[in-house]
């Protein structure tokens, strides 16, 4: 008898119990967007809030959900209740990770406590932190698109990531779903427990700027005339090509219209790199709006770029221009190579829309590359390369603890075999990992073109609110270390030494033991036993925070 009173109390306990369930956007390991279903289960208990998740959760993920737990703790006592979090989404990946669940959660969390329905027309991506701050998420694109494919007619995105703006336009102008911008969880929930019937609104956020260009602000340099001839036909090309959009996407045309124009004022004016800087990023949100999506005009792009980069390879084999221009125009080759690389593999609308904007990034940067490249000085024999792999072999040994994107791009671009540019990316490198550099910035001048134009960049950056000091000090210190690397490598003298033949190229460096480089292996036993100390300390996390069984992975979340 005692057991089935047991039985009943137990089947009494979790038997009445609601739950809310959103369609929610995700990106899965292929690259493509897709919906997966989450769900929020409530039932008598201690405040306890418990996650059960196919595939194994990862970290991000996991904190992301502590944050919405410790929010809605925050404005409702939950002591009487548990909250079960239940997903599968093993189409995804082997683990499903990232903070664009939070804002999810805490709405689906609330509407329980309100009991209030969801609606399920829309949907919504995004984080939040434990005091209910929305935080931007990545990804957007897709995720869009996988919301239109699923017939939802709006998808809600947080408003601090303008810079996917003219992605998120024309995919909503393509799809058909609207883009709702939110900066509060309030306004999400709203929006989310509506019950009426609503006419969305596509509301695409561009920045705002109201700088206006003046010469007595900002650094005269001496202009580079292949940098500037390239320069300029950027910034004529969106000049005239911005009026394409006017009646399209209104939006979008006044913040283009707006770039057009001061990069047009700074390249009148000698400023270089700064117009060449805003043309670039304005013209690859233009093309992203304006340009042809269908398989055949995107085929015929590729094969463009292609084209471009093998002149830009051609000349740089036998370059005999000037030290400064070599590197600069490696640099850009390797970006364009990374770009194209980077191109989506599936043929989803969010894949051709971010295959135009990566084919634009590399034809500009192609672009520059062979005006760079191009420059010949008779008599000089051609470069040597040697040298600045030389030169980078000694900074990755230097910095080889430290870690960013700019370090892994050194790495890749030495791999590749382009030294020039692996040199730039280390400079940047340097110039974020060594900001104590700062005190020797304010009097520092050269007489080389190169540093003279950034020099001059980072003083419209440091007058434009749009970007401000930071960025200013970044770039001079990147100016700073570029400087210093390039005359380091004219003091070697080597423009006179030969071209370095392929026998003495060093495969990557991720094989040292088989490389020139072999001085690099000693660094690879600090790694492989740094490795070994993070893989105990995972397996040792995972012990202390759940269990994982055939792919499920469950915990609970203790917030007090």
């Amino acid at each position: 008898m005692r057991f089935y009173l047991v039985v009943f109390l137990l089947a009494v306990h979790y038997g009445f119990c609601a739950s809310a369930w959103l369609g929610l956007p995700a990106v899965a390991e292929d690259g493509e967007g897709t919906l997966i279903n989450m769900s929020v289960e409530e039932r008598p208990g201690a405040g306890d809030v418990y996650v059960s998740i196919t595939p194994f959760a990862g970290q991000a993920f996991q904190e992301s959900m502590h944050s919405s737990v410790a929010y809605v703790k925050s404005r409702y006592p939950i002591d009487d209740r548990d909250f079960l979090v239940k997903s599968n989404a093993t189409i995804l990946a082997s683990s499903l990770d990232g903070p664009s669940a939070g804002a999810a959660l805490a709405v689906m969390m609330l509407s329980l406590i309100d009991e209030k329905p969801l609606r399920h027309d829309i949907t919504i991506t995004g984080g939040i932190d434990a005091e209910g701050n929305v935080i931007g998420v990545g990804g957007l694109a897709e995720k869009a698109d996988a919301a239109g494919a699923g017939g939802k007619k709006a998808i809600l995105i947080p408003s601090s990531g303008p810079e996917d703006s003219a992605l998120l336009d024309r995919l909503s102008r393509e799809e058909g779903i609207q883009v709702i911008y939110y900066d509060r969880i309030d306004d999400a929930y709203s929006l989310l427990t509506s019950q009426e019937d609503q006419t969305y609104r596509t509301r695409i956020i561009y920045p705002t700027s109201h700088y206006s260009f003046s010469s007595s602000n900002i650094t005269r340099a001496s202009p580079n005339p292949f940098f500037s001839h390239s320069v300029q036909l950027m910034v004529d090309e969106l000049y005239s090509d911005v009026e394409h959009i006017r009646g399209v996407y209104p939006n979008a045309y006044n913040y283009l219209k707006e770039k057009a124009v001061l990069a047009k004022s700074l390249a009148d004016n000698g400023y270089t790199y700064s117009a060449g800087n805003e043309a670039f990023l304005a013209l690859c949100k233009l093309r992203t709006l304006d340009g042809s999506i269908s398989e055949e005009d995107l085929a015929l792009e590729k094969s463009a770029v292609d084209k471009c980069m093998e002149d830009v390879e051609a000349n740089l084999n036998s370059y005999n221009g000037s030290l400064d221009n070599y590197p600069n125009a490696e640099l850009r080759l390797f970006w364009a190579r990374q770009a194209m690389d980077s191109l989506p593999k599936t043929h989803s609308l969010s894949a051709k829309v971010l295959s135009l904007d990566a084919m634009c990034k590399a034809r500009q940067w192609c672009m520059i590359a062979r005006d760079l490249s191009s420059e010949q000085i008779v008599g000089k024999p051609a470069l040597n390369r040697s040298a600045f792999k030389e030169s980078d072999e000694k900074l990755l040994k230097q910095y080889f603890l430290t870690k960013g994107a700019h370090f892994a791009n050194a790495v890749d671009a030495y791999n590749r075999g382009y030294y020039g540019a692996a040199l730039m990316e280390l400079s940047m490198h340097e110039s974020e990992v060594n900001d104590s550099y700062d005190y020797t910035l304010s009097n520092y001048t050269s007489q080389r073109p190169w540093v003279q134009m950034m020099l001059a960049h980072a003083s419209y950056l440091g007058s434009n609110p749009e970007y401000g000091r930071d960025s200013q000090k970044n770039i001079q210190r990147f100016a700073l270390f570029y400087d210093m690397h390039i005359r380091a490598l004219e003091d070697a003298n080597i423009s006179v030494q030969g071209q370095m033949s392929n026998e003495t190229q060093c495969p990557p460096i991720v094989q040292p033991s088989e490389c020139v480089c072999d001085s690099l292996q000693g660094y690879g036993y600090i790694l492989l036993i740094l490795v070994c100390i993070l893989v105990v300390a995972v397996y040792v996390f995972l012990l202390r925070r759940g269990r994982r069984k055939g792919g499920l992975s469950t915990w609970k979340i203790k917030i007090k």
